[in-house]
Formats: C-alpha cells, structure tokens, sequence
C-alpha cells in the first residue's frame, strides 16, 4: 500500500495593514507634541480611556482571526496525533515480545558469566571473593573471553592490594617492635623506663625508624641528664628489672 501524502495550504487572513496603521496614526497624532496641564486631567483620563477602547478591538479582532485560522491546523494535530496512537500501539506490543526474549538471554548470559567468575576464582584459590557481576558483561555482543580477561584483572588487583595490605600491617609489626625493643635496652642503660605513651607518634611509618630510634635515645638522654643520672656499662650478666621512672638511689 502507498504511503498517503500530506499536503497543507496556508491559512490567509485579508486586511489592508496599510489603511489599518494610518487610521490608528491619524488617531494618535493628536496627542504627539501635547503637554498635559493640571486643569486638562480629567479630559486626558478620558482620551485615554478611548484609546485602550480602540487597543482592545483591535486585540480581539487578532485574537478571533487567529482561532479561526487555527482551528483547522488543531482538527489536523488531533487527527495525526489519533492515527500515530495506533503506531505506537502496535510497537508497543513487539517491543514487549522482543523484551521478553532480551530478558532471556541476559540470564542465560548471567549463569555463564556468573560460572566464570566462579571458576577463575577457583584458579586463584579465591572462592570467597565477591566479583559483582556488571551490566556490560551481560550484553550480548560482549565475548566472554574478553569477560574472563576483565574478571583476571579484578582477581589480580586484589590479590596486590592484599599484598600492599599485608606488608603495610608487617612493617607497622616490625616498627612496632624495634620501638619496644630500644625502649627497653635504653631502660636497662638508664636505670628507669619511660612511658610508652612518649612514643606512639614515632609508630607512624613517615617517620624514619632510624629516626625515630634516635628520637627515643634522646629522649632517655635528657630525662637522665635532668635526674643527673649517668648511663650505666652494659652489665655481663642477665638484666635486672627496669624501675618505672625512678632513678637508682645513691648509695648512703
């Protein structure tokens, strides 16, 4: 069947614009020029009056031309807007089937994907890792070579993450234990142990250790020169127990 064509004539709409604008001047040029005096008030509110009287024919004249010219181009949309209802009604109907089917090969597609991820996480001994599965990959145009390759990446980031993770926590271990470690070596030299609240700033990693080691040597260096206590010589035999933040009494 052809396809129907729409053909249109434009609406007209006769009048003299020429005569019509001449008679609104020659009304108007009575006032041009005129200067209103107190005593002329009353007659001027009433020219005025007049002259909305003239704007407001001339506004409905153009109000009623238009909706009669318009009136045909409504009738028109109204019926144009009728016929292409039942085109989208009809699409309606197929986009639904077509869905429906769209529908069913997504959750095909999601078990084969989700059995990948699966099975890749077998391969790295990471069953319990959670790899959301994302709407691309369940695109039909999207191979699911190209699926396990972006999984592997997400497996591989993680597992370096873990390992930054891991060796962060150590070296905070390590740092952690040489701190104690010096603390007490310099308490069984100085005869006295400090606080180890003194030294929690020290465990953060953007200090130097062996910085932080010299720190704790001069912290002990002062305290023991303001309590005039020498360090003593490293002793052969076990060590004894460090006093908390008490000098050795002098002998009587």
């Amino acid at each position: 069947m052809t396809e129907p064509k729409i053909t249109e004539t434009l609406p007209a709409i006769s009048f003299n614009a020429e005569e019509l604008e001449a008679w609104v001047r020659a009304i108007v040029a009575n006032y041009e020029g005129l200067v209103v005096t107190e005593d002329m008030v009353p007659a001027i509110k009433s020219e005025m009056a007049g002259l909305n009287k003239v704007r407001d024919r001339l506004e409905a004249a153009r109000k009623e031309a238009v909706r009669r010219v318009s009136a045909p181009i409504r009738e028109f949309e109204d019926r144009i807007k009728a016929v292409t209802a039942i085109i989208v009604e009809a699409r309606a109907g197929l986009d639904a089937q077509v869905k429906a089917f769209e529908e069913l090969q997504r959750a095909d597609k999601r078990r084969e994907v989700q059995f990948l991820i699966t099975a890749t996480l077998d391969e790295h001994g990471l069953p319990g890792l959670d790899i959301p599965i994302q709407d691309a990959w369940l695109n039909k145009t999207k191979p699911l070579k190209t699926i396990k390759a972006e999984v592997e990446a997400i497996i591989l980031r993680h597992i370096q993450q873990e390992r930054e993770r891991a060796a962060l926590e150590q070296a905070r271990q390590d740092r952690a234990v040489a701190i104690e470690q010096k603390v007490e070596a310099l308490a069984e030299i100085y005869g006295f142990s400090l606080p180890a609240s003194s030294f929690l700033r020290l465990q953060d990693l953007q200090v130097p250790l062996a910085e932080a080691l010299t720190q704790i040597e001069q912290a002990y260096s002062a305290r023991a020169q303001a309590m005039r206590i020498a360090p003593a010589a490293p002793a052969a035999t076990p060590p004894r127990s460090a006093q908390v933040l008490q000098p050795v009494a002098p002998a009587a």
